[in-house]
């Protein structure tokens, strides 16, 4: 799954780690609640990484070796990964990340999100029948965490 946070900044969370990628370019991972710096990067990134740091709660831990070089952005660019989730989904799914897994990131999420980032949400987890029941719970509005659901005394 691919949320856009914010123009050109975006996390990709198609394994653990999640990585964070600044146009093109994977500039950190998100481990144990904080965010991992690969290195020194341009201005703009390092602003997108404040940033992300600030919505996701989590600390940046700044490496001290060097980074990929930005000098072809310094004309502008937008780049865009096909299929991932709007700035806003993924800024309200991020803010979650803090406290719970992508997953419980996402289905508490869910009464917030609309359309297409929905889509793109089952479409990830189609075959995940705990999360199918997540967002059951969501639409009936029972708020829950990531832990462990026993669905079995939830009375409906």
């Amino acid at each position: 799954m691919i949320l856009k946070v914010k123009e050109n900044l975006h996390l990709i969370a198609k394994s653990k780690p999640i990585k964070v990628v600044s146009y093109q370019t994977e500039v950190a991972e998100i481990v144990d609640g904080k965010i991992k710096s690969y290195g020194k990067f341009s201005r703009t990134t390092s602003k997108q990484m404040c940033y992300l740091s600030q919505i996701l709660g989590m600390p940046l831990l700044a490496s001290r070796s060097g980074g990929m070089p930005f000098d072809w952005l310094h004309y502008g660019a937008a780049i865009r990964f096909d299929g991932s989730i709007s700035n806003k989904g993924s800024v309200i799914i991020a803010k979650q990340l803090k406290q719970q897994s992508l997953k419980g990131a996402c289905a508490a999420s869910w009464n917030l999100l609309k359309g297409k980032d929905r889509e793109i949400i089952l479409e990830h987890f189609k075959k995940d029948t705990q999360f199918m029941e997540m967002i059951s719970l969501a639409e009936l509005g029972i708020i829950f965490s990531d832990e462990e659901i026993d669905l079995s005394k939830i009375d409906i």
